[in-house]
């Protein structure tokens, strides 16, 4: 019973550490996201439920403009907490029924559920308006951060949003 008792442990533990192996491998150290492998993942399956089922799919590309200007003035470490701020209020604005990945450097992935292409259109510009307002004060009180969105709906074409401060 007691190598039973060791093999189950065994066991346990290597199922923890095949769970944490996953988790490492589809998500961004950096902020914690679903990175690009897990976005692309996911982007697959909502295009395939949204095509079968008929439902609204919208899909933007979140880029922070003149990103590496951040980091040759502040350093590598102050942008890095510029891009866990961004994916944090991404996240918060967007909410838990949407997704968020890390696409890239500085690119986001966002795939908005259930909404038509205006009101996903509506929901970015605010987003684009409260990340311009967003300082961060553990870089430097008077970073401000802007960013350039491109949205899509499923079988719609490719409508930016513009870049830069706030329209």
């Amino acid at each position: 019973s007691e190598k039973n008792r060791a093999l189950e442990q065994a066991d346990s533990e290597r199922a923890n550490l095949l769970h944490r192996l996953e988790h490492q491998a589809m998500h961004d150290a950096l902020t914690g996201l679903p990175n690009r492998r897990a976005g692309d993942a996911y982007l697959q399956q909502a295009l395939h439920r949204a095509k079968a089922g008929g439902a609204p799919l919208n899909v933007a590309l979140v880029d922070v403009d003149h990103f590496k200007q951040i980091n040759d003035r502040y350093g590598h470490d102050a942008g890095d907490q510029v891009l866990r701020d961004i994916a944090s209020l991404l996240q918060l604005r967007l909410g838990k029924e949407q997704f968020v990945a890390r696409h890239g450097g500085e690119e986001f992935l966002v795939v908005i559920h259930g909404i038509s292409l205006q009101e996903a259109v509506a929901a970015l510009q605010e987003l684009r308006i409260r990340l311009a307002r967003l300082r961060f004060e553990d870089v430097d009180a008077n970073v401000s951060v802007t960013v350039s969105i491109g949205v899509a709906a499923l079988g719609l074409a490719l409508r930016p949003l513009g870049s830069g401060g706030v329209e």
